[in-house]
């Protein structure tokens, strides 16, 4: 027994190097693959938010503006802290801001990753994250999203490597430690990251041998009431915000359509389809030109999926596995309950938490896939991965997925400015902040925009008549069309088109 004990240890020494050396081949991998996805296009509302605030010269205007807005940035402790440090250094260009959630999300990815015991299922957990168009879109966005996953797949990462039978005691402690603080960094990112915390807290609580979690437990009382501390402080600070009405904007509500919505961008759809801002406004009726590789797609996923489900089941006690289902879907029947409660629309951004799982069963299904004997299997996994991949680049380079561009935008409304002419901007004010196009909320006033947001139809009768209209996304800006039923009895033309903007003249 003594023999066979350390034959096996000595086994799991030799192997440590190799894997050592495998996961800095995937962290480059992840790394070069997701510095592809960050771009110099301009930003867009939230973004634009996010320059606005790390911009600030001092550590006091960052917290006064954060404490202005009111913004789901004043939620985002860790992460808005973090991105005005990192401007400090690098600038607040748009690039440099959507490298810094890259700093995060690739280490979380590679922990992810390299969490697998099975080599053929590292690879295919390599090969789903870079394939991900969730894990596309949202490294490159300046928003908490990158942070938030980051941490999310750190502590999904520590549980898979917790639960295993074989690791030694000194790794459990590492582990143990890399658990805590994704827990403490996810909850302090997002405000949302709560409530995905104590669904990984459930989680853990069923996956990892129950013994061996309270022994670890007991072994680093530091480390834990640190953790809960730290928690305590975070829940107190997110009651205070919730107290003074900040508040994070997501028009609209929480209805079947937004629930399907959560699924088509989480599980990849998103490129293969129409832009999330005309899908958002036009309906799902817009989905029919692209009917034919959506529906392929989802099936294929599916099918994914379903496999990676059973192979993960195959051989767990079934209890287990009913107990881990239940809590994943009551913590996000929670989110969704939330939502139609408070009138607020939840988005697959918003349960970025849910995304390691998706990644764990894709990659135990695409495993299992290619492994087979014949060509059924791994026609499977690279049909995936070809579809997976199209949808990725299609969120990078198509331009119907261009994101709202308010720097040409701004271009246009500071010439027209500058021509002295009467310029309104119906759009988001951080926009304008960012791009240094002057605004004013009053009637009179000169060489800056008038700021106009769901304005009423006697307001404007009041106005004197604009050269120039600058209008975006009516159902944030202008949700009683009062803007659109003056641009149309003025006779105003369309001069230009930009992502998510239409600028009018006489």
């Amino acid at each position: 027994m003594i023999a066979f004990g350390q034959g096996v240890q000595t086994d799991e020494q030799t192997l440590d190097p190799i894997r050592e050396w495998a996961g800095w081949l995937y962290f480059f991998i992840i790394g070069l693959t997701l510095l592809l996805v960050v771009s110099h296009e301009s930003y867009w509302i939230d973004e634009a938010l996010m320059g606005v605030v790390a911009r600030q010269s001092s550590l006091s205007s960052w917290w006064q503006t954060l404490v202005e807005i009111k913004a789901g940035e004043l939620q985002s402790p860790f992460y808005s802290l973090y991105l005005w440090i990192f401007a400090q250094s690098f600038g607040s260009s748009e690039w440099a801001l959507r490298a810094a959630g890259l700093i995060w999300l690739v280490p979380g990815l590679t922990v992810l990753v390299t969490g697998f015991h099975r080599c053929n299922q590292r690879v295919a957990a390599l090969a789903a994250v870079i394939t991900s168009p969730f894990v596309w879109y949202y490294a490159g966005e300046a928003r908490p999203y990158a942070m938030y996953l980051g941490a999310s797949c750190v502590v999904t990462g520590a549980i898979l490597r917790l639960m295993r039978t074989d690791l030694p005691v000194r790794k459990q402690s590492l582990w143990l430690s890399a658990f805590l603080v994704g827990i403490i960094f996810l909850c302090g990112t997002c405000m949302l990251g709560v409530i995905w915390g104590g669904c990984a807290l459930l989680v853990a609580f069923f996956l990892i041998p129950r013994e061996r979690l309270f022994r670890m437990c007991k072994a680093a009382p530091g480390r834990v009431t640190l953790t809960v501390v730290i928690l305590a402080v975070l829940g107190v600070y997110f009651m205070w915000t919730l107290r003074i009405g900040a508040r994070s904007t997501s028009p609209g509500t929480t209805d079947w359509r937004s629930v399907a919505f959560v699924f088509y961008e989480q599980l990849g759809l998103l490129g293969l389809g129409p832009a999330r801002t005309d899908l958002r406004t036009g309906g799902i009726q817009l989905l029919r030109p692209y009917a034919g590789i959506l529906l392929t797609a989802s099936v294929l996923i599916g099918f994914v999926l379903i496999n990676g489900f059973l192979q993960m089941a195959k051989g767990k006690p079934a209890g287990r596995t009913i107990r881990i289902v239940f809590v994943v879907a009551a913590f996000a029947l929670f989110l969704f309950t939330v939502g139609v409660t408070v009138r607020w629309r939840v988005l697959g951004r918003h349960c970025a938490g849910l995304m390691p799982g998706w990644i764990a069963l894709l990659a135990v299904g695409l495993a299992d896939y290619w492994r087979r004997p014949g060509l059924w299997g791994k026609t499977m996994a690279i049909a995936y991965i070809a579809l997976t991949l199209w949808s990725c680049l299609s969120i990078r380079f198509a331009s119907r997925h261009a994101r709202d561009d308010y720097r040409d935008a701004a271009k246009c409304a500071n010439l027209a400015l500058e021509n002295n002419q009467v310029v309104w901007w119906n759009a988001a004010e951080p926009g304008a902040q960012y791009y240094n196009v002057p605004l004013r909320t009053e009637a009179t006033g000169k060489n800056a925009a008038l700021l106009l947001i769901n304005p009423q139809a006697q307001t404007l009768a009041l106005l004197s008549r604009p050269n120039v209209i600058i209008t975006s996304k009516p159902d944030l800006y202008d949700n009683d069309g009062t803007v659109a039923e003056y641009v149309r009895h003025g006779h105003y033309r369309s001069s230009q088109r930009f992502p998510a903007f239409t600028v009018w003249q006489e």
